[in-house]
């Protein structure tokens, strides 16, 4: 039995690709050896001739390289295999990289499109409002801010003087407003103007603080968006009490100047 499965595996060898192209380098009388004619082996073949071919053991080196041998012999089947896999795959693939490149190009006008329109212009007109406690003209230690104060940003024509375009807020708690102004204003007139006072008891506007300009547009240097407006002024009826001392120290800072 064990000779059987020897024979078996020495005809595969045989019979393998790789041993037929060693066999057809190897040189004519690789496998006669010289032996004396009346010497006798084991496997040996009789004959009257000076040399006699042996059939020789098989060496463990032949059986070692067996599993090289047929992993060569399986190479073929792999690669034939593996070829008609990625025959049924390229369709598909073929079929993904369309529709990828046709999104891509659906896509592309949309987005050049969008990124050529100019974008919208805003800026946000920033202020405070305060209460002259003293009626001073002027902020002093005094005075106070008015929360709740309606305040309107006016634009205009430089040429003809016509107003284009109004935006109004409120003061919060601190009497800061916040105005957002739409758009670009190079070319016209804008300024913070007041409307009304909450405080009845401080509705009057102070002289020549009822307004302050502002400059609505990006071409100014100016990289925020925020512009700031000087500080607008309602005035009470009467001084508070303690105004008179504050004024006084105003005017001693002057003569002592």
């Amino acid at each position: 039995m064990k000779r059987k499965c020897v024979g078996f595996f020495f005809l595969l060898i045989w019979l393998s690709p790789t041993h037929r192209a060693v066999r057809a380098h190897r040189p004519p009388h690789a496998d006669i050896i010289p032996r004396c004619p009346t010497t006798r082996t084991r496997g040996d073949h009789y004959s009257s001739s000076r040399f006699t071919r042996t059939a020789r053991r098989p060496s463990s080196h032949a059986f070692a390289s067996f599993p090289a041998l047929a992993l060569s012999a399986a190479e073929p089947l792999v690669s034939v295999t593996a070829a008609k896999a990625m025959s049924s795959l390229r369709p598909s693939l073929l079929l993904v990289v369309s529709l990828l490149a046709a999104a891509l190009l659906a896509a592309a006008p949309s987005s050049a499109s969008r990124d050529l329109r100019p974008l919208q212009a805003s800026f946000v007109v920033r202020g405070r409002v305060w209460c002259d406690n003293c009626r001073a003209g002027f902020e002093t230690p005094a005075s106070t801010y008015i929360a709740g104060a309606k305040v309107r940003v006016d634009c205009k024509s430089k040429t003809t003087g016509a107003n284009t375009c109004s935006f109004e807020g409120h003061t919060d708690r601190t009497g800061t407003y916040n105005i957002l102004v739409i758009d670009e204003h190079e070319h016209e007139l804008c300024e913070s103007v007041l409307v009304s006072s909450p405080d009845k008891g401080c509705a009057n506007v102070v002289a020549g603080r009822e307004r302050a300009p502002v400059f609505l547009t990006s071409n100014n240097g100016v990289a925020s968006n925020v512009r700031l407006a000087n500080a607008l002024g309602f005035q009470k009826d009467v001084a508070l009490p303690r105004c008179a001392q504050i004024l006084k120290m105003y005017q001693d800072e002057d003569d002592r100047v």
